[in-house]
């Protein structure tokens, strides 16, 4: 079986980390502080189905500097060490990081979760001050825009999902895209 790379896009707050979750919420974690990239080993019934890069609840954006942390990542996955393995936020989405597992074997799946910036500053209201204005927000939806409009260029794209509706049912398209979700419940 061809292992997969399934990785989250989209704007602080348009609820990747909740959905990500969402589809590894019945597994069991192992934390792995790896120095080349830290990630949690996912399995269910006792055996390995996969990785999630970075932390639960933050995903990558808890990893080191953008530059440095792709390097690392690149050599990490040149060796395939998981079937499956799950990413979501700023640090790794670039069109190097997606290159790479492609060129590793990884099937390359990228879902694009679009939401509006009023919704998104709503929801990180509560998380974090914003002291630019919003200017960081706009940035950064420019940028998974960008990474979204390559990755469907280069037929990476899955699918743009709406951040508005319900972690459950985004899951759930997930899953219908991407069947070897089926085995993380």
């Amino acid at each position: 079986m061809t292992p997969s790379l399934v990785y989250l896009v989209g704007i602080p707050g348009a609820g990747k980390s909740t959905l990500m979750g969402e589809l590894t919420g019945t597994c069991r974690r192992e934390r792995v502080e790896s120095s080349r990239l830290p990630h949690d080993v996912l399995s269910v019934g006792g055996q390995v189905v996969g990785a999630e890069l970075g932390a639960a609840g933050v995903g990558t954006d808890a990893l080191a500097d953008r530059r440095t942390v792709i390097e690392r990542a690149t050599e990490w996955i040149a060796s395939c060490p998981y079937p499956l393995i799950l990413g979501e936020g700023d640090r790794l989405a670039s069109r190097s990081w997606f290159t790479a597992a492609d060129a590793a074997g990884y099937r390359v799946r990228v879902f694009y979760l679009e939401c509006s910036p009023a919704v998104a500053a709503a929801r990180l209201a509560g998380r974090a001050p914003d002291p630019d204005g919003g200017r960081w927000l706009a940035g950064s939806s420019a940028r998974a825009a960008t990474v979204a409009g390559h990755a469907a260029a280069t037929g990476w794209l899955a699918a743009i999902l709406d951040g508005h509706k319900p972690p459950m049912a985004l899951a759930h398209t997930v899953r219908r895209i991407v069947p070897e979700l089926g085995q993380l419940s």
